[in-house]
């Protein structure tokens, strides 16, 4: 079910109607029956056929027009004007705010131009029948520029009249001014059949030709091939109601064109027609053939009867050539009056509805305020003040030219929305024309472009450049870009994006064109403010998805409670000015939550590659919504929207699995830490900042250099971060932490200089960044051998007796290391494993008696590390109630064994039978049960990462042939 828009102009009910014809009489339902054949419609096809979602509601009463009375009467009335005897919401609705508030804005002013065309052609016609040399009584009136401008003043004051007081008592008499306006038509007809040859005097307001001495005449030759044949070929002349200018192709179109401006003056009275879906075409098209054949019609009969002579120096030929002048004067005048007053009555509806739907805000408020019994008193005194101001430009011919430039326009632009629908394939869009296609469209759009300049290049570029003024104006300030109208925009650009987003394969993603696809997950908003803006920076043009879980089994719950969060995620992107798509989703749990928006975050190839945590701490939450001191302060988002929870709601162990799940779908992982503390808008001093990169691979150390693909990707994002133009002003810098590489046994074995690699590949990457080694790392390095130590002691002491002699070999082996380490002497060479090895080897000092070898201590450690990953390994394959002593014995036979002598060998196999079983081994080394449970969940990367560490060094000893040391 669909509810009514709220202040649309489109709701019946939502807009108190002026109806500009009201219940019409006996006469012109009769008329309408016999012409229209849709008085009489069924049920079933009495409802409209355009009918805008929101805005169903029962059809209204004053909808009694047909099509006649309705369409044919006011079209035919609009293109006739004063050309015979002298020369939108649809829009808005369909471009939106921007395109349509400009095109209706220079539809308004079209009207405003086309009345003041029609009252100008009006009062040239009385000048013309009651001047000083008027055809039917002369001398009645005076004439002169000023004495023109005042009747069309005093006309133009007419119509503000009849606006404010009679509006729809004229829109009743339409069929009638038809009527006359058709039989005046006849007599011309009838008037060039019957006359022969005149001498048609030419008007006193001619001064190119007429003198005071002499008077001049043009020749009325009657129906002649000759004369035909004569106007055949173009003869432009000069205009003499425009001081002479002389006349083109272009001001004639110009001129000719403004007769035809009504052909929407139909699809204006949509609102009082009984069927607009049939009346309006129909109407429409019938009032342009008819219109058509009138003027092809009279342009013949013109032809074959008028010289140029008379043609150009006569603008009122048909009044001397008629025969019964009166008609020609009768028509011209209601033709023009009727024309002037149904396009100020349209304009200020048109006025009425731009102030109704907002376009321009408080500029047009008093508009809607100014109603006095539904009808727009205001928007018709400012219709009226600004026809004036057009009627100062005096020349019928300029005036016309600038209407016909605004009506190509504004149908211009009914052609871009028309053709805007079709290419966007809109579902909703059927129209019942059938003879319709985007051809069509096309054609119309460019020929009424085209034309405009062809009238009048001047007049065209100012209308274009002021809709586009228009259009970027409205754009940034209007009110009504937040209404729901509904945008072509909207439709065209989703029908480019999914066109597009097929063409994007990810079968052809390349590294050179890599860029970050982020997925930053959110808690609270609240808190996360500093975060979520910059990750912003960070995503340079990529995608950006913020995500958000709600914890609950959905089977459980009501409506969806993401459908209400959505709206408040989405202000709070417009808010921080991120470039973000929103997801959310509901889970049992955050970590299901996250998997799903892992997997269904993005579109096609543009998927997310890297996912943002936040760091699981105890730090206190700050309010960055609420707080004044923040910069990213906004009281529209209360307390009950995106509430701070001062809690975690994850535990640890769901954190790392989340972290394992990141890993294991092959993402990205970045985790954030003390971005709370980070403001952008306070001013620094930059040039003592630094981007600081840590090229180290935490949860891969056996892999720390510059070269995995975990220190190229913090590389990568460093550089990005670099780009933005806030983080431009700071210097890049790597960290080298270098002894705790060669500590941790990242080594090159053909002995390059670590610090001349990562200058080359630097230089290779083109990243402009300087290396930093950071001091004092081996007291970092020392302290977490001291830990290490420690906890392998108690690993081996936990076990039992079994392995208290390893302890205390293992004990005593880590201090001739650590001996050699802190020696002056001797530390430069026991910085790393190849520096020990060579110096020792150099030296002859590798089984030296009385010398304890480093290599030959660190060798029997390798071997015990052996031992521990084949127990670890077996270990974790166990069940709680199975006894360890046989996998024991299974590694140490696989491992140690060979290497101890008979007696050592047999006592520990004996001694393992006292192992416990699994359930009770592990709980002596490492305590409670959720300690137990966390290291069974990481024992897998125990594994691998004691494999890397036992792989380098087997691969140095094997280089150096040293495993047959004793």
């Amino acid at each position: 079910m669909l509810a009514p828009e709220e202040g649309s102009t489109n709701n019946p009910d939502a807009v108190d109607k002026t109806p500009l014809v009201g219940q019409t009489q006996s006469l012109f339902r009769k008329i309408t029956g016999l012409l229209g054949r849709n008085q009489t419609q069924s049920p079933s096809d009495s409802g409209p056929s355009y009918v805008e979602f929101g805005s169903f509601a029962e059809q209204s009463e004053t909808r009694t027009l047909g099509t006649f009375a309705g369409v044919f009467s006011p079209v035919t009335l609009s293109m006739f004007s004063a050309l015979i005897f002298l020369r939108m919401v649809m829009i808005s609705r369909t471009l939106g705010p921007e395109f349509g508030g400009s095109i209706g804005t220079l539809f308004f002013l079209a009207n405003i131009v086309s009345s003041a065309l029609c009252i100008s052609g009006c009062v040239e016609g009385l000048v013309e029948n009651f001047g000083p040399s008027g055809y039917l009584v002369k001398g009645l009136i005076p004439d002169g520029h000023w004495w023109q401008f005042l009747y069309c003043v005093s006309l133009n004051t007419l119509n503000l009249l009849v606006c404010l007081i009679g509006a729809a008592m004229f829109a009743k008499t339409t069929v009638f001014i038809l009527a006359i306006v058709c039989g005046c038509l006849g007599i011309t007809f009838f008037s060039y059949l019957y006359q022969g040859h005149l001498e048609v005097p030419v008007p006193d307001s001619n001064t190119l030709i007429q003198n005071s001495t002499n008077h001049a005449f043009g020749n009325y030759t009657g129906l002649h091939a000759h004369t035909l044949i004569s106007n055949l070929w173009p003869e432009y002349g000069k205009d003499y109601t425009a001081d002479g200018k002389l006349v083109t192709f272009a001001s004639v179109f110009g001129v000719l064109f403004s007769g035809v401006t009504g052909i929407m003056a139909g699809a204006n009275m949509s609102g009082e027609l009984k069927n607009p879906g049939k009346s309006i075409p129909r109407g429409t098209l019938s009032a342009v053939v008819f219109t058509l054949v009138v003027y092809i019609a009279i342009s013949l009969f013109t032809a074959f009867t008028c010289t140029a002579d008379l043609l150009q120096n006569n603008y009122l030929f048909m009044a001397g050539v008629s025969v019964f002048p009166p008609s020609v004067t009768v028509g011209l005048l209601t033709a023009t009056w009727s024309a002037a007053l149904s396009n100020v009555i349209g304009g200020s509806r048109v006025l009425e509805a731009l102030a109704k739907d907002n376009v321009f805000g408080p500029a047009l408020a008093f508009i809607p305020k100014g109603t006095w019994n539904g009808n727009p008193v205001a928007a018709v005194l400012v219709s009226w003040v600004l026809v004036q101001l057009v009627l100062f430009i005096g020349s019928l011919n300029l005036i016309a030219q600038l209407n016909s430039v605004l009506f190509l326009l504004s149908y211009l632009a009914t052609n871009l929305a028309c053709l805007g629908l079709e290419l966007a394939s809109a579902p909703n869009f059927r129209p019942s024309f059938k003879y319709f296609t985007w051809h069509t469209a096309i054609i119309g759009l460019l020929g009424t472009l085209i034309m405009m300049f062809v009238i009048s290049p001047i007049y065209a570029a100012c209308s274009i450049l002021l809709c586009l003024l228009l259009v970027m104006f409205l754009h940034l300030f209007s009110p009504s870009k937040e209404a729901h109208w509904g945008s072509i925009s909207q439709a065209l650009i989703f029908h480019q994006v999914r066109k597009y987003l097929l063409l994007l394969d990810s079968r052809k993603d390349h590294v050179k064109f890599w860029r970050p696809q982020v997925l930053l997950l959110v808690n609270s908003p609240r808190s996360a403010c500093p975060l979520i803006d910059f990750i912003n920076d960070l995503k340079k043009g990529g995608l950006y998805v913020l995500g958000h879980v709600v914890k609950g089994d959905p089977n459980g719950l009501g409506p969806d409670p993401t459908l209400d969060m959505q709206l408040h995620w989405l202000n709070l992107v417009d808010h921080l000015k991120v470039k973000a798509f929103i997801e959310l989703t509901v889970a049992p749990s955050v970590r299901d939550g996250l998997r799903h928006l892992i997997r269904l975050s993005g579109m096609g190839a543009m998927k997310p590659n890297t996912v943002v945590l936040g760091f699981m701490d105890d730090e206190q939450r700050h309010d960055f919504l609420q707080s004044s001191d923040s910069s990213y302060q906004n009281n529209d988002f209360g307390n009950d929207i995106f509430p701070l929870n001062s809690q975690n709601v994850l535990g640890p162990l769901e954190y790392v699995q989340m972290m394992g799940d990141v890993l294991k779908m092959n993402k990205n992982l970045c985790l954030c830490r003390n971005f709370s503390k980070l403001k952008k808008d306070t001013k620094r001093n930059w040039s003592k900042r630094y981007i600081d990169v840590w090229p180290i691979n935490f949860l891969n150390p056996g892999e720390n250099d510059a070269f995995d693909t975990t220190s190229l990707f913090m590389m990568q994002l460093a550089c990005i971060v670099n780009m933005v133009p806030l983080w431009s002003r700071l210097k890049l810098r790597l960290c080298i932490c270098d002894e705790a590489r060669q500590t941790c046994f990242s080594l090159n074995p053909n002995g390059q200089n670590h610090i001349e690699k990562l200058q080359f590949l630097l230089k290779k990457l083109r990243i402009s960044a300087t290396l930093f080694p950071v001091p004092g790392w081996n007291n970092v390095i020392e302290s977490h051998g001291a830990h290490m130590e420690t906890y392998l002691k108690r690993f081996f002491t936990l076990m039992g007796t079994v392995f208290g002699f390893v302890s205390k070999d293992l004990k005593s082996k880590m201090d001739i290391l650590a001996e050699f380490l802190s020696d002056e002497k001797t530390s430069e060479h026991f910085q790393t494993v190849k520096k020990m090895i060579e110096y020792e080897r150099d030296n002859e000092l590798l089984q030296k008696k009385g010398y304890t070898s480093g290599s030959r201590t660190l060798l029997r450690l390798h071997r015990g590390l052996d031992f521990i990953r084949a127990f670890l390994k077996s270990l974790g394959d166990l069940k709680d109630e199975e006894n360890t002593a046989a996998a024991c014995r299974e590694a140490y036979d696989a491992t140690l064994a060979k290497y101890h002598p008979f007696v050592i060998k047999n006592g520990a196999r004996i001694a393992m039978y006292t192992l416990p079983n699994r359930e009770q081994l592990l709980k002596k080394v490492c305590g409670e049960q959720e300690e137990v449970k966390a290291a069974l969940d990481i024992l897998p990367k125990t594994l691998e990462a004691t494999a890397i560490v036992y792989e380098r060094i087997e691969a140095l000893y094997t280089l150096h042939d040293l495993h047959t040391l004793p």
